[in-house]
């Protein structure tokens, strides 16, 4: 038995350790240099509650996904502790008083009260670090949501993963010839047994291009991208509201987010700019100061109803996890270990079914 893993973004990696640490051989496949990676492009907020739509709880498959969130929160300290990476917590979200701020603000009390969440809500001139051109009119302190390092997550899962003994194949996917085959872009096929793909929003690409029997939803790219700065700032919380958000590091802030779904990536050169200002006008006005270190765009992988494509297919050994939008790294705990039990043939976590990869599309949360 061998598995290949397509794709290496947090789900392939996270996906790849746990089945190698299982004592399967993993032959992973993917672009070294991780063009257009939403990992690497996210601020790797964990949160699930919120990351929350107005209408999510309207939805057995909108609760569903929460719930899988809630657990995915509780999976983060024990693999954080695992990678030898800090996990800080303390995330604060603030309602500057738009329409849609304030219809998700009053969604997201709703839902943590329903679901006996730790929080508190707390006047905007006590949130640490804020300091908005703009001023919201409430604030709400989530206890328990934080944030981690993507970069030194990613690091630590390719060390991990050569730790296992997992084969890296520098190399991009062209066609799935059966589930136990895949050809490469230059020609090579690489054989196993079983596969998962997990390439993000170059999953339709490829099925496209495989003529395989199945009927999987379309993935569209959210072309999104963050930005990290240096500050004279001191900032110990993560803060969000008004489209954006903020998750500080010893070295460097994070800044999110843009998102422009489409069916081919795009470039989006004022990005970098919109980010800052948004940031500057409703988090902390010394940010339209700070000095730029890097600008990463990143393609979410999307479906049409917002909700994500993860298990196994009616190809026999064939899995899939794609259309994780923004949820994709802090969801990955769980994902990986529902995906790990299928690729043994074993029984996944029934949470996912609303979401397996060859379902109706559904009407999104509204």
């Amino acid at each position: 038995m061998k598995t290949i893993v397509v794709g290496n973004g947090i789900l392939g990696q996270l996906t790849a350790l746990r089945v190698a640490q299982a004592g399967t051989p993993v032959t992973m496949i993917g672009d070294p240099e991780r063009a257009g990676s939403a990992t690497l492009a996210a601020a790797a907020m964990l949160a699930a509650f919120g990351e929350i739509d107005a209408g999510v709880l309207a939805s057995d498959a909108g609760r569903m996904k929460l719930e899988i969130g809630i657990s995915a929160t509780r999976e983060w300290g024990p693999l954080a502790a695992e990678l030898g990476v800090p996990l800080h917590t303390g995330t604060f979200v603030l309602d500057a008083g738009g329409l849609d701020d304030t219809v998700r603000f009053d969604a997201l009390v709703a839902a943590l009260v329903e679901y006996e969440e730790p929080h508190a809500l707390v006047k905007p001139a006590q949130v640490p670090g804020y300091a908005p051109l703009r001023p919201a009119r409430r604030a709400l302190r989530l206890v328990r949501e934080g944030w981690i390092d993507p970069r030194a997550v990613v690091a630590a899962l390719d060390t991990a993963l050569a730790a296992a003994g997992v084969e890296r194949i520098a190399g991009s996917a062209a066609r799935v010839l059966g589930a136990g085959a895949i050809e490469l872009a230059d020609g090579r096929v690489i054989e196993g047994t079983h596969c998962l793909l997990a390439n993000g929003a170059r999953l339709t690409s490829l099925l496209t291009a495989s003529a395989l029997p199945l009927r999987v939803p379309v993935v569209l790219y959210g072309v999104g991208s963050t930005i990290e700065v240096a500050s004279a700032s001191t900032h110990t919380a993560c803060l969000r509201g008004r489209g954006t958000y903020l998750a500080p590091h010893a070295d460097r802030i994070v800044l999110g987010a843009t998102n422009v779904v489409v069916a081919e990536p795009v470039d989006d050169a004022g990005a970098a700019a919109k980010i800052l200002d948004t940031a500057a006008t409703h988090l902390d006005h010394h940010l339209a100061d700070a000095q730029v270190l890097r600008v990463t765009t990143g393609w979410r992988p999307t479906t049409a109803d917002g909700y994500p494509l993860i298990g196994a297919t009616s190809v026999p050994g064939l899995v899939i996890a794609s259309g994780t939008r923004r949820d994709g790294f802090h969801l990955a705990p769980v994902i990986a270990e529902h995906l790990a039990r299928l690729l043994h043939g074993e029984r996944g976590d029934p949470r996912f079914r609303p979401f397996s990869p060859e379902r109706e599309v559904q009407s999104p949360p509204r």
